[in-house]
């Protein structure tokens, strides 16, 4: 009979473990002592109780039936469903990078190698910009020649 109320504590602890990390996510450490919990319990249920298989099966089933139970009406709810999914969409036309048809025909120097793609200096802004071809050094005079897909792309001036 001790045996039994032992089994019975280990189950609702272990629940109560998964339950917890279902709230409080971390290190995982409270969902690890849950499953051991569970699992041991479901252990000794198999070898100490008559038809144990039979219950321990029933108690896993039912632990992880009622987890799954749990975390659909919990991630369901507006409050936490606002906070984990997105509900802006970006517009293909106005994605905040702008129009940067602006910058063909500015000079800049280069801060970083382009081979093909680095680091452009534009009076104080740095942008990313991709080289019109062949490798261009570090700290040379640089002018936009075309914008393609919302990429920079430069040529060395001599």
């Amino acid at each position: 009979m001790a045996m039994l109320m032992i089994i019975i504590i280990m189950g609702i602890v272990a629940a109560g473990l998964l339950c917890v990390e279902l709230f409080i996510p971390g290190f995982g450490v409270c969902g690890v002592l849950g499953l051991i919990l569970l699992i041991a319990s479901a252990a000794l249920i198999a070898l100490n109780v008559p038809f144990g298989i039979g219950l321990a099966v029933l108690e896993l089933g039912a632990v992880g039936g009622g987890a799954a139970f749990f975390a659909c009406r919990f991630f369901s709810s507006k409050q936490i469903n606002s906070k984990l999914i997105l509900h802006e969409t970006l517009n293909m036309d106005n994605d905040g990078i702008g129009d940067l048809q602006h910058m063909i025909g500015k000079e800049g120097v280069s801060r970083t190698p382009l081979k093909p793609i680095g680091v452009v200096d534009f009076n104080g802004v740095s942008v990313e910009a991709a080289s019109d071809g062949p490798y261009i050094a570090e700290r040379q005079k640089v002018k936009v020649t075309a914008i393609e897909k919302r990429k920079i792309i430069v040529k060395q001036i001599n």
